[in-house]
């Protein structure tokens, strides 16, 4: 019987780990995408690792040509994120990351939502996850 409790115990506590890690997990990408949102390229640096890239529609983008995407945006035009996560997997200190993404944009009172379907890798570097490969396909 001290066994099955023991081992119960154990099992909780790493579901519980699990859990933690995979919300970290979505925090860090969620803070990428508000980065992009308030034209933050400190605050997207910070949540991905220096090399990290992105598979955009066929092409791609490290963090010098988000940021040089970023210098040539509209700062009257405003940004919101809607992630929906389709899968979330930690194993040690990699995660790999399915989600819906819908940008809803504003421009002069013009409103215009994008929708993609993208896959996202983190790894976890100092205690902290950090975004190393996003992979991007537009919806129509």
């Amino acid at each position: 019987m001290a066994v099955f409790v023991l081992l119960t115990t154990l099992l909780s506590v790493k579901a519980q780990d699990n859990n933690t890690q995979q919300t970290e997990v979505k925090k860090a990408l969620n803070n990428v995408f508000d980065g992009l949102s308030e034209f933050n390229m400190d605050k997207i640096k910070q949540n991905c690792t220096k090399d990290m890239i992105v598979l955009e529609s066929g092409l791609i983008w490290n963090l010098d040509t988000i940021a040089n995407k970023i210098s040539k945006m509209d700062p009257k035009m405003t940004r919101t994120n809607e992630l929906t996560f389709i899968s979330v997997q930690v194993n040690g200190q990699t995660a790999w990351v399915s989600y819906h993404n819908t940008a809803h944009f504003t421009i002069d009172d013009k409103k215009r939502d994008v929708n993609w379907l993208e896959s996202a890798v983190l790894v976890k570097r100092d205690d902290k996850w950090l975004v190393s490969l996003l992979h991007s396909t537009v919806l129509k």
